[in-house]
């Protein structure tokens, strides 16, 4: 482990910065030497590590005043500049007055913490005007903070559930309210919301958190996890032969940690920027919808779709009823950006977007037949909604306005598709609220929403 760090504040809003000059450790600055700041910042540093697949295995610590947190929002650089590679992350938050900062990365070697020296301090200085009170505690949950709702008479809150996520792509909530966190790298955190803490429960093979070139895609249950404990991950890693495929892979939870890795389902290429989801239907089987680079090349000649949509036995095995005994249900335009089942016509719709970053969702055919041949029911645009990442219909009564609507989660807010009561296959009207960026959205089956934000906390949201 290379633990340098150098420490540079990033200013998004008022371009404000200050440094050490030095990525070892040395003595705090004296009292009045602080940049003022206004709390809401990004920390950045250049990383010193061996490679991108070491990078990827290093957590940070913030110490705030002498009090240790985990650092949430971390995101590092592909490529590695001069002093390492540069990264950033999320600064907590900060009571105003004088702060002293310093950063520490480390790794977990089993159940232990290995860490670095601590970077050289500084000082901050976070102005009244903007800062929240904060309680340093790591297990203390987030104040609610009210935002407006889609109807003037209704407010929601929103409230912190769990933090010191790293590049959230997708989420699964247990019967007995674990929540399954899957971040890209290939960590799999199981998040216990009512205790405010998460902890690795699996470093998915083949990806960056082992050493390998693949990304975590998405996590969907057993419909009888209850019984069974069973998951299913989509994930990208190293072909037999040259480059990465898709991979469905089956795993047991056991306590609280994952095994008895089973592969059901190696196929296609994904590119550059592999995108799919894997979850399963009303009919016990699992749907898994993929871009091909492959496909691409042949259909964009035949004037075909680039995405498929894949319908498996819980055993990666072709269902007995599918047509021509192929796995394949359905074509997905483009990059497959989610899918869900609307629970009063059963269609599935499914979102995709292309590369001019226009994303639509259509839905898919009840008859398989028509399915089979990518016929879609609807399809409409989402002007409105901008990089969507994942879509679910809410299924509860709790939030009143919610209810019968597609969920949509994009990076510039949730947004919402009503359905006409006389076609419940038509979209009537599109609205949305919330404009943190979401890349993902599962509402409970109490009829609260959980959200996971910008890509490094779990919000929920209930009424207020």
């Amino acid at each position: 482990m290379r633990p340098g760090t150098l420490l540079i504040l990033l200013v998004a809003v008022a371009g404000l910065a200050g440094c050490s000059d030095s990525p070892a450790p040395g003595p705090s600055p004296a009292p009045g030497d602080g940049t003022t700041i206004r709390g809401d910042e990004r920390l950045g540093w250049d990383q010193q590590a061996a490679s991108r697949s070491e990078l990827a295995t290093f957590r940070f610590a913030i110490y705030v005043d002498g009090t240790r947190l985990d650092m949430a929002g971390v995101s590092c650089e592909d490529r590695a500049a001069t002093a390492g590679f540069p990264c950033s992350g999320r600064l907590p938050a900060l009571t105003p007055g004088a702060h002293t900062l310093a950063l520490a990365a480390y790794v977990m070697n089993g159940a232990r913490v290995v860490e670095s020296p601590k970077s050289a301090p500084i000082q901050v200085i976070v102005s009244s005007a903007i800062a929240a009170p904060s309680d340093l505690s790591p297990a203390a949950p987030s104040a609610a903070r009210p935002f407006p709702a889609p109807d003037d008479d209704d407010r929601f809150e929103r409230v912190a559930a769990g933090e010191a996520f790293n590049d959230i792509r997708d989420a699964a909530l247990t019967p007995d309210g674990q929540l399954l966190v899957a971040e890209r790298a290939g960590v799999l955190r199981v998040a216990r919301l009512s205790e405010h803490r998460s902890s690795p429960s699996l470093m998915i093979d083949g990806t960056r958190a082992t050493g390998g070139a693949g990304s975590l895609l998405s996590v969907a249950l057993d419909p009888d996890f209850a019984r069974t404990r069973m998951i299913y991950v989509l994930q990208t890693a190293l072909s037999r032969g040259e480059g990465l495929t898709y991979q469905l892979v089956r795993y047991r939870q056991a306590g609280e940690m994952f095994g008895e890795r089973a592969v059901l389902m190696e196929t296609g290429s994904p590119g550059a920027r592999p995108s799919g989801f894997v979850r399963v239907g009303p009919d016990a089987k699992v749907y898994v919808a993929m871009s091909d680079v492959r496909g691409l090349r042949r259909m964009r000649t035949s004037g075909g779709s680039e995405g498929r949509i894949l319908r498996l036995n819980p055993d990666g095995t072709t269902p007995s009823d599918q047509l021509s005994g192929s796995p394949v249900y359905a074509a997905a335009d483009g990059e497959a950006r989610g899918l869900d089942w609307n629970p009063h016509s059963g269609e599935l719709w499914v979102a995709h977007g292309d590369e001019q970053g226009i994303s639509r969702v259509r839905a898919v055919a009840n008859d398989r037949r028509l399915a089979r041949t990518g016929t879609p029911g609807h399809e409409y645009p989402l002007a409105s909604a901008i990089g969507v990442s994942a879509i679910a219909f809410y299924r509860g009564d709790l939030i009143s306005p919610l209810q019968d609507t597609l969920l949509i989660a994009a990076e510039n807010g949730l947004h919402f598709a009503r359905f006409d009561p006389q076609d419940p296959s038509r979209i009537s009207s599109m609205d949305s609220f919330i404009d943190t960026p979401i890349r993902a959205v599962i509402a409970a089956p109490d009829g609260q929403l959980l959200l996971l934000a910008t890509p490094d906390a779990v919000l929920r949201v209930r009424p207020h």
